[in-house]
């Protein structure tokens, strides 16, 4: 879980050239150099935000050693938070002491200030905010509330909800307990975007149903209007039982019951029949079909496909 935030009164923010915003966020670089000191009270939290300024050649060069050829920053984003705590002013035995990796990522000057940061938090939505040069500046009221709202998802357990870079697309995925549930592009509100998909994945388990990328986002329509499962066609949950791997059978009524009966049948056993129409397919690409059954007086339906009709007991 991401550190808690302990002196939000005092948020400042800081803006700060790539790559050294992200070289400092993860922790390559172990301490922010700069030509003074803070007047702000200490500790106190520092929105790490990256400049608009594009790297010179050199710079570049530092930044595909440390980060990949490949890393793609946020320019004009606050990108993460961290948490200062002091400052040391530079001597000639200070500097010194420092690694050389730590001297090639800062500025080690005698006079210049060293300022010390833990509790390094990189965001998974980067927010889009104007920066300023210079000293710490005060962060809106706004950019103060997107960034409570970005710490609450990454102090949420890692398993239930978080936000993932797409591999092939400049977009995110939010996923849910190891599931994708939706999609999040860089050009939409992060935090209503966000908090609505929360929304639907909620109202999902709350009905009994597993959230996935069906039933919150592509069929949002058709479940959010459901309260719970109730005995009639068995839709839509036999066909988020069916892509869940969950095989049991979901009673319907009578009224569904007699309605599929009607329909062309494309194999029939005793107490049951499997429906012609095609209704999905599986990672196999076969086809899949209701299936419907009758024990004890009761109605019954699933989804699967002939083999599995076949081979099936009706208990």
């Amino acid at each position: 879980m991401a550190p808690t935030p302990t002196n939000l009164l005092h948020m400042q923010a800081i803006t700060m050239w790539y790559p050294w915003c992200y070289l400092l966020l993860m922790d390559i670089k172990k301490i922010e150099t700069r030509p003074r000191g803070v007047r702000c009270p200490l500790p106190t939290q520092l929105i790490i935000h990256c400049s608009s300024q594009k790297p010179d050649a050199a710079t570049q060069a530092l930044a595909d050693k440390y980060l990949g050829e490949n890393f793609k920053p946020k320019y004009g984003h606050a990108i993460g938070i961290c948490t200062l705590t002091g400052t040391t002013k530079m001597t000639p035995d200070y500097i010194a002491s420092q690694t050389a990796q730590e001297i090639e990522v800062g500025i080690w000057e005698e006079g210049r200030v060293a300022w010390h940061v833990t509790d390094k938090i990189i965001f998974n939505i980067p927010i889009k905010v104007p920066g300023k040069q210079a000293a710490p500046w005060k962060p809106s009221d706004n950019l103060i509330q997107r960034v409570n709202q970005e710490l609450s998802f990454l102090n949420q357990d890692s398993s239930s909800f978080k936000v993932e870079k797409a591999l092939h697309h400049d977009s995110y995925v939010i996923v849910w307990k190891n599931e994708p549930v939706g999609n999040y592009d860089p050009n939409e509100d992060p935090i209503n975007k966000v908090d609505e998909l929360r929304a639907h994945c909620l109202h999902i388990e709350s009905i009994g149903l597993k959230p996935c990328l069906r039933n919150c986002s592509i069929y949002w329509n058709k479940y959010e209007i459901l309260e719970g499962f109730t005995v009639e066609s068995g839709f839509p949950w036999i066909v988020d039982d069916y892509f869940n791997n969950n095989r049991e059978w979901r009673q319907i009524d009578e009224q569904h019951w007699q309605w599929y009966q009607d329909k062309p049948c494309i194999e029939t056993k005793k107490d049951a029949f499997l429906i012609s129409e095609v209704r999905t397919y599986n990672n196999s690409n076969e086809d899949v079909y209701v299936a419907c059954c009758q024990k004890k007086g009761k109605y019954y339906a699933q989804l699967m496909t002939l083999k599995e009709f076949n081979s099936m007991e009706v208990k």
